[in-house]
């Protein structure tokens, strides 16, 4: 059988969203204050196929924030009016049409690859609190070293060499640099393009979504600060220190007047408009999916064969002429064909390599005597890899004519 090769059916992406306290301490300020840092354990069960990321990307068709008619009718709110013809525009605009080469994302936001993330924290380095610091000391240290002639007291140009040579120094193992160890995980675990997971295999990828490409600044701030929020919303009705916000988004959604600060939580989840906003909210409608392929070495995977046709069934197996004939199937590329009877009745086989191809292969039978008619024949298609051999297992064919 041939191998599953669906992305779908063999690959599973288990997510979590990084908070923005421990993507700080992991990659860094800028990458933090900047990117939802999302966390994917990516595993490939295929025991045939390599698999190969091509993109990672959310798709927030259905929060309600995006605004979508999808999103609001699933929230219960009003969506988006039909167009309407009219003088000036008697035919509604039709959406694009794009050709068999050409794509369109709608309401989706790709991560943004590693080398991308690390430019921004490395160009970020230099102006942090402590690579600041230490600069600062080392400017203050050279300016005075190159004014001590302008001092005659001994004390203040040993005071000099001092900070120079042991304070600055020591300054700087007091306080490490830690943006080198996470540039490095930002190489060694953010999203590049064309990733391979080994068949059998599961590995941990990094995604980095700019914020501010999906989300406002107030909510930006929020999120920073309390992503749970946009997780359990309903939770932060009961957590004096965001309800206030909350409340604040569910007023500016359906108005004052249906959600007043008082209300207590009972009251707010007992209303299904709410509960339904709550639920429209939340960043679980927003959905990671990881795009690729998956690859097999076709010379570790059995072949497939589906039928096996001679060119002239017709054909006397009298051992004065050559019989040839195609083995239809797949995955029967650098595959041997080899009959069980071959030794019992005399017959060698030769293959046609520049006739062959992945769905077809060619075949010559010589045979040493006649093969009465009749007779069946099982055909295998065998491949050699890794010394060992892999089997399609057997076909059965007869040999055309009377067996009398």
């Amino acid at each position: 059988m041939a191998a599953d090769t669906s992305v779908g059916g063999n690959v599973t992406v288990e997510a979590v969203l990084l908070p923005a306290s421990v993507s700080k301490t992991l990659f860094g300020k800028a990458i933090s204050n900047q990117y939802a840092v999302i966390e994917l354990t990516i595993s490939n069960k295929s025991q045939d196929a390599t698999l190969i990321v091509h993109s990672i990307f959310i798709d927030y068709s259905e929060w309600l924030l995006s605004g979508t008619a999808k999103a609001l009718a699933a929230a219960g709110l009003p969506g988006q009016a039909v167009p309407v013809p009219s003088t000036a525009n008697p035919q509604p605009a039709e959406p694009a049409t794009f050709q068999s080469f050409q794509s369109a994302t709608a309401n989706q936001l790709a991560s943004v690859e590693y080398r991308i993330a690390r430019g921004e924290a490395q160009d970020a380095q230099a102006w942090t609190s402590r690579n600041w610091t230490m600069r600062l000391l080392q400017f203050l240290g050279v300016i005075a070293t190159g004014s001590e002639f302008t001092f005659k007291e001994t004390g203040i140009v040993k005071s000099i060499g001092a900070f120079t040579g042991q304070v600055v120094p020591a300054a700087q193992v007091l306080w490490p640099d830690g943006t080198v160890a996470q540039l490095d995980r930002i190489s060694d675990f953010g999203f590049r393009a064309n990733k391979v997971i080994p068949k059998e295999a599961s590995d941990i990828v990094v995604a980095f979504f700019p914020l501010d490409r999906f989300i406002t600044p107030e909510l930006k701030k929020l999120f920073l600060a309390s992503p749970a929020v946009f997780f359990v919303p309903a939770a932060a009705l009961v957590d004096k220190t965001v309800r206030g916000q909350i409340i604040g988004v569910l007023q500016r959604l359906v108005g004052a007047a249906q959600v007043r600060p008082d209300d207590s939580v009972e009251t707010l989840l007992s209303n299904s408009k709410i509960k339904g906003l709550l639920d429209g909210i939340s960043l679980n409608k927003i959905r990671v999916q990881v795009g690729g392929v998956l690859s097999v070495d076709i010379d570790t995977v059995p072949a497939k064969i589906d039928s096996v046709k001679l060119d002239d069934p017709t054909a006397r197996w009298d051992g004065t002429h050559p019989i040839t004939g195609v083995i239809h199937g797949s995955l029967l590329s650098n595959g041997q064909p080899e009959i069980d009877e071959s030794n019992q009745y005399g017959i060698t086989i030769d293959t046609a390599p520049n006739q062959s191809s992945s769905d077809q292969l060619r075949f010559t039978l010589h045979l040493s005597g006649t093969v009465a008619g009749g007779t069946v024949l099982h055909f295998h298609v065998i491949k050699a890899k890794y010394s060992r051999s892999i089997d399609s297992g057997p076909v059965q064919i007869t040999v055309p004519g009377s067996s009398t």
